[in-house]
Formats: C-alpha cells, structure tokens, sequence
C-alpha cells in the first residue's frame, strides 16, 4: 500500500541501506539502486558533513533501543543535485536478529528545509533591533559604573566627532570641569530604580577640531549584580550645541525670536514622542500615519509587505500601496484615527512571495487630547501557523493509523477463512456419520457448532466488507435499475414477506441510476430487510420511492410501518457492532456498512423515526 511518507530501511550492522521508498527517492533525486550501491559509505556521501558523526552515533545507539520505542532528530541530506535539504526523522525497530539483537531500523523523514529556512530569518529578525541602535540619529553607549569603561558604543559618536569607546573611557574629550561631575555621578547611579531615568548634559572636546560640543544625556539602569545594585547604565545622548548657541543667542533676541525657539521646542518634543512610540513598538512591522493620512515612517518590515512602496514615507498612505492593500487598512485606520485602538488579523504577500498572517494593531498618537497620528504595529503569526501545520501532521498521522488498522482487518478476515472452511467441512463429516446411532443431544450439539460456524462465515465477510469500504474500494459504476434490484429482493425473500404478510408500495420517479451493482444491492436489501425485520404487531406496509431534487441529487427512500426508535437510538444507529435491538438475529455492522458505501461516493443518508409509528431512510446519491 502506498504511503505518502519518506520511508527507509537501514541495517545498522552492515551500515547500509536496504530499503527506500518512491516517495524519498523523488524527493533526494536518487532511485533505490543508487542508494543501495552506495554500501557502506552512504553516509559519509549524502550526510551533512557536520552531521555524519552525530548519525553515526544515533544509529549506533539503536542497539540499545525498545521495539516500541521511537526516536528523532533533524540533519541535512544531500540531494543528487549537490544541494542539502533538511530533515526531521523518526526511527524504530524494525528488525532484530536470531539473538534479539537489532539488527535494522525503519526510519520515515519529513523535508523541514522551509522550517529551517523560517528559523534562519526569525534569527536575523534578533538583529534588527541592535542595527536600529546603529542607524539611529542619537549615540547610544553603555557604561559600566565601577570602571567607567565604555563597554559598547554605536556609531553616531564616532561619525559626528570621531569619538570611540577607548577615547570615552580615557575621558580624554571631557571637559576637564566635569570629569569629577560624571564620576560622581555614576556613583548614585548605583542605587537608580528600573524606571527611573535621569538626565545629564555636559560638553565633548572634537579630538580633530578641538571645539567643544554640547549633548545631553539620558541615563536608565541597564544591568543590576546580586544584590541589587546597578552595574551598568543605558546612555542615550544627542548633540544639543546648535540648541546650546541658540540659547545663547535668544538671551539678546526680541520676544519674536523666542516664541520661534518655543515652537521649534515644541516641535521636537512632538517627534520625540513619535520616536518613543516607534521604539516602543521594536522588534515589529511598524508604520507611524499623521492625521492627514500621509506616513511618515515605515520599518523594513513593513515594505516587505509586496504592494507596498518602498518609498511610501511622505506619501499618502493610498498612494504608496495598491488599492487591495489599502482596502485592509482603512477601517481600521479610519477607527483609530476617531481616538479607539483598532486590530485585526490580515494576511499580505511579501516582496519574497510568500504569504504571511499579521496580528495589526492601529494605536491613536494622542496629545492634548488630540489624535496627531497613527502607530501600525504587526506581529507575525508565523509560530502559531507552525503549530498548525504540526497537528495537520498529526492528523495525518492518524489517517496512515487508520489506514493500518483496516489493512490488518482485511488481512485477518482473509487470513480466517480457509480455516473456517476446513473446519465446516469436518463438521459436515462428522454430521453424516453414525446418524442413527447418535442421540438427541448429541445431535443438537452439531447443529449448534454449525450454526455458529455460519455466524462466524457471515462475521468474517462483513469484517471484509467493511475492509474494502473503509480503503474506499469501490466497484465499477454501471447504470443499475432500482426496480430490477427491488424484484431480486421480494423473490430472494419471498418466503418471508409471504409469511408476515408484507405490503410494497413502489413509486419510482427515476428507475436507474449510475452506480455500483453490488453496493446498491446491499443498499436497497439491508434496508429492506430491517424494514421487514423490525416489524411492529402490525401487517408491514414498505414504501419504496426515488425521485430528482432540484439540486440534481436522487433520492432513495424506505418508509415503514415498525416498531421505530427514538432520539438516543437515532444517534447510535449507524455505528459499528451497535444493536439497538436484541429480538432478532444481527451483527450491528449493516448500517455501518451502508451508510459508508453512500458516503464513499459523496453521498449522505438521513433517518426519520418514532416509537411504534415506524421509520423513514432517505439515501440521497
């Protein structure tokens, strides 16, 4: 039987394989003879490098292991095109030899090359955060507060006054005046809280002009010892000179001059704050959309996004995305910007032309109780759809289990029969002979073993039946006639329906039907026959009827007289060995039987009953 899985045989004895399937060799490239030529050396030549020892290895503890017991664990394999592809495996048993000792493995293998490739970016997507620390406009350094070393630095310092770590921590471009100051300072640091931050302004020498420049600092605690006490601080520093002159210069300006530096104050508190939000919001995809609708930011993520401009910052937000993207952001734009946080779940295809669901979040830029803006947030969903894919994996699992199970059912009812008709035969022998000579009960004893025998010949059928209807396997269609099959049943029964006095009542709208001979014999009997079976005190009457719905579906329909059921019963009525009824001869598998036959070609079955007033099957094909 086929299996949509990668299997393989190995011999961990004579380190070869022996055995692999079509599925794993279209997807390595090879075919079973390349890999088993290989020998001994398969796994030196299509085995990671890097991965052979720890193979070698996990075969090698195989010798150890239960037969029940499974293992796993991801490597790479190389195709026959050179290139690696990873796999997860999971192996176990499959073999010991005369001794008990394993002897073979059988292994099955998933392609988590994709996986692999998500982790890798998800691994970069760490980076992005310190590579903001790199671009941002302000200098940002941390300090450890026994020695004063700088012990990181990004790259603003260096690119507007050339100044490094080393230079930093040699406080060779500090003011002389404020060298103590700074020390001191870093002394109370020591005792900060988490949230505290503090703030410092003091002046840097350029070592290449000599000038001295102003900046002011923001101090938060970075990093804490045991017993609590900050050891290192986080700095963010800006050039504040240009500020500094212009303070200087509004102490001789009129009152005009001063109420433009208020603006330009002003002004900067309001980018500051977008800046907070922004940062606030990293590691994500992140937009930042004024009032007016245009964007003023977009993070690298966020142009990922394939109908996305790349230059959309300055732009109207409909003008730097096609009209399907903006469809998905502008209710939730328009009901952040009226002052509520509005977020959805939305999937968009990236410029690498994959498809990605995005958890977005749309948060109102309050001030002064007025929205000035819109901060876009998206948190990719992509570990949660992982765990998606993971249980449709193990929902595939279970068909393959299934699966199993109903090829060991057919093997077994099979494998049952030759024995079971040996043994009928003996007991037919046994029957003819001495017949006179054998007393009452004896003879009653013989009769009970082959009444059992044909139970056990209609069980193991059944068992069969249910195999092949269960794998699917369905006979031919061919265009059979209801009423053919109907006339084949009253002759077949004839003897019963004469002695319980069965009434037919037959309305065939549609008098054939492109089907399965033999499934649709065993459709219209067995329904027919518990229509007559379950009879009530009454005379049976059985009302057969088909007929054409609108939507093209033909419906086959039995209508008894019987003693019916009710609501419990209804919903145990089509499975496997369930008897609702213990006065009359069955196995409980009929229904089982037919309702799989009609669902097999896409159809349904539907049951209306009552206590004592009957039952109705409709079967629509």
């Amino acid at each position: 039987m086929a299996s949509p899985n990668k299997l393989y045989v190995y011999d961990i004895n004579e380190k070869r394989n022996i055995y692999s399937n079509k599925e794993l060799n279209e997807s390595l490239g090879y075919n079973s003879d390349q890999l088993k030529s290989m020998g001994k050396s398969i796994v030196s030549e299509v085995i990671h490098p890097d991965d052979v020892q720890m193979i070698e290895d996990y075969f090698e503890g195989f010798k150890n292991a239960q037969d029940d017991e499974v293992r796993s664990m991801d490597y790479r394999i190389r195709d026959v095109n050179g290139e690696y592809k990873w796999f997860y495996s999971r192996e176990k048993v499959f073999k010991r030899d005369k001794d008990g000792n394993v002897s073979q493995i059988v292994g099955m293998l998933v392609d988590i090359t994709e996986r692999k490739m998500v982790e890798e970016k998800l691994k970069e997507s760490q980076l992005f955060s310190m590579k903001v620390a790199e671009t941002t406009p302000d200098s940002i350094f941390i300090v450890e507060l026994a020695s004063g070393v700088v012990v990181y630095i990004n790259r603003e310092p260096e690119k507007y006054l050339g100044v490094t770590a080393d230079m930093l921590t040699e406080w060779g471009v500090l003011h002389p005046d404020e060298n103590s100051a700074i020390k001191a300072r870093y002394e109370k640091y020591k005792k900060l809280k988490d949230d505290e931050i503090t703030t410092f302004e003091f002046s840097v020498k350029d070592p290449y002009t000599g000038k001295w420049k102003w900046t002011a600092s923001r101090e938060i605690p970075f990093q804490r010892d045991v017993d609590g006490n900050v050891t290192h601080i986080l700095a963010i520093s800006r050039d504040i000179t240009q500020l500094k002159d212009i303070q200087d210069e509004l102490k001789a300006a009129n009152q005009n001059l001063e109420e433009k530096i208020r603006e330009r104050t002003n002004e900067l508190k309001k980018r500051e704050s977008q800046l907070r939000l922004i940062t606030n919001a990293i590691p994500a995809m992140i937009a930042y959309i004024n009032k007016d609708g245009i964007c003023q930011f977009a993070n690298e993520n966020f142009k990922k996004i394939g109908k996305i401009s790349e230059d959309i910052e300055g732009k109207l937000i409909q003008e730097g995305m096609d009209k399907e993207t903006f469809g998905k952001f502008h209710g939730l734009l328009n009901g952040s910007l009226a002052g509520s946080e509005t977020s959805a779940e939305i999937e968009f295809e990236l410029k690498s032309m994959l498809f990605k669901t995005f958890s977005l979040s749309f948060i109102p830029d309050i001030y002064e109780n007025k929205v000035r803006g819109v901060v876009v947030m998206g948190i990719d969903l992509t570990e949660r759809i992982e765990n998606e894919k993971k249980l449709e994996k193990q929902n595939s699992e279970l068909i393959r289990i299934n699966n199993d199970l109903d090829s060991f059912i057919y093997t077994a009812s099979h494998d049952l029969k030759a024995p079971i008709i040996n043994i009928e035969a003996l007991v037919d022998i046994i029957f003819e002979w001495d017949k006179g000579s054998r007393s009452q009960e004896q003879q009653s004893v013989i009769e009970m073993i082959k009444t059992s025998i044909e139970k056990l010949k209609i069980t193991i059928e059944e068992l069969t039946e249910i195999s092949r209807i269960q794998r699917g396997v369905n006979d031919a269609a061919e265009d059979v006639s209801f009423k053919a099959i109907i006339n084949d049943f009253k002759q077949d029964y004839s003897e019963q329906i004469k002695k319980d006095n069965v009434t037919f009542i037959e309305e065939l709208q549609i008098n054939s039907i492109h089907f399965s001979h033999k499934n649709l014999r065993s459709i219209i009997y067995n329904l027919l026959s518990n229509a007559i079976k379950y009879r009530s005190e009454r005379d049976p009457v059985v009302h057969v009827k088909t007929e054409r719905l609108e939507d093209g579906k033909i419906v086959l329909s039995f209508k008894d007289n019987g003693i019916g059921l009710d609501e419990r019963q209804q919903r145990k009525l089509f499975q496997m060995f369930k008897r609702l009824h213990t006065h009359v001869e069955g196995t409980g598998v009929g229904l089982y039987i037919v309702k799989k036959m009609i669902e097999n070609t896409g159809g349904s079955i539907q049951v209306e009953s009552e206590p004592d007033k009957g039952s109705t099957f409709r079967v629509f094909f």
